[in-house]
């Protein structure tokens, strides 16, 4: 790490295989004091299950199912019925293809990474779709392949542009504001905002995570191409608990990587199913500290 972070340093003592039912899509919940996250003062649990719903939270006790493989975002009320279905099959102008990652905004916005269309969805949570964020292209403002999404504390929309190597910044309303990692980053994914503000970037084509500040600067990285210790593969996603502590799902080492508020590796957590490796392609927290992972028995597709 080539900056420190403040925040509450995590230990983990133990480690743990999770291992998952034989039926994808379901999951169960294992006590932190099963896998050796005691210390961690964000997540308290982790829950295992299929890669078929990657689930997100609001603040308001809602929850959004993204469906890649059916091409839409199904909205849960707090008491887990249906509210809403965003998206459908196709390259229209409410659809999806092969969505990759959401994220909420600002005045109810959700954020769709509409991957095969290159350009992002966007919606409101009762299903009305608002409009579209970017085109297939090279230029500022155009995507190819958009893969993940986040928000920063400013309301300002954060695309990681996989093909072209770059995040892109819009406003919450969709304004191009200009581009971050270019020339640094090498298949960027996954995003997450730290407690801090800080924007934590996957570069999977680097094995590691990229750190800048709310003024779109490098201040520091963690982890590294290798399969021990510290070591990354193919990381897909990160998430960020309210500690600073960051969890990130290398989908070819099949495991969770946990660093700490400062950077520090901290654990590697492997995953199984039926006694062979299972994929991590998806992480979330709940509000009520969760750490769900969406995972598929071998490597991903």
């Amino acid at each position: 790490m080539n900056t420190t972070f403040p925040g509450m340093t995590l230990h983990l003592e133990r480690r743990h295989f999770l291992r998952l039912s034989a039926v994808g899509a379901a999951s169960f919940i294992l006590p932190v004091a099963g896998t050796g996250c005691a210390g961690s003062p964000g997540a308290t649990a982790l829950q295992v299950g299929g890669r078929d719903a990657l689930v997100y939270f609001d603040t308001e006790g809602q929850v959004l199912e993204l469906r890649p493989r059916e091409h839409r975002v199904v909205v849960r009320g707090a008491d887990g019925a249906e509210v809403a279905t965003l998206g459908g099959f196709g390259r229209g102008a409410t659809e999806l293809n092969g969505p990759a990652a959401l994220a909420l905004g600002t005045q109810g916005r959700v954020y769709v990474a509409d991957r095969g269309n290159h350009r992002v969805q966007v919606y409101t949570r009762d299903g009305a779709h608002v409009g579209q964020v970017g085109r297939a292209g090279k230029e500022a403002g155009q995507f190819l392949h958009p893969t993940g999404l986040g928000v920063d504390a400013q309301g300002r929309l954060l695309v990681a542009d996989s093909l072209n190597h770059r995040v892109q910044v819009f406003s919450a309303e969709g304004t191009w504001l200009g581009t971050f990692g270019a020339g640094e980053l090498q298949l960027p994914r996954g995003i997450a905002v730290g407690p801090d503000g800080h924007i934590h970037v996957v570069d999977s084509g680097n094995a590691r995570v990229v750190v800048y500040d709310a003024a779109f600067q490098g201040v520091g990285s963690y982890g590294h191409f290798g399969r021990e210790g510290s070591g990354m593969m193919w990381p897909r996603t990160v998430v960020v608990d309210s500690a600073g502590t960051a969890y990130v799902a290398d989908s070819t080492c099949n495991a969770v990587h946990v660093f700490d508020a400062a950077g520090d590796f901290v654990e590697r957590i492997p995953l199984q199913r039926e006694s062979r490796p299972a994929a991590a392609v998806h992480l979330a927290l709940s509000p009520t500290g969760e750490l769900k992972v969406a995972a598929r028995a071998g490597r991903p597709e």
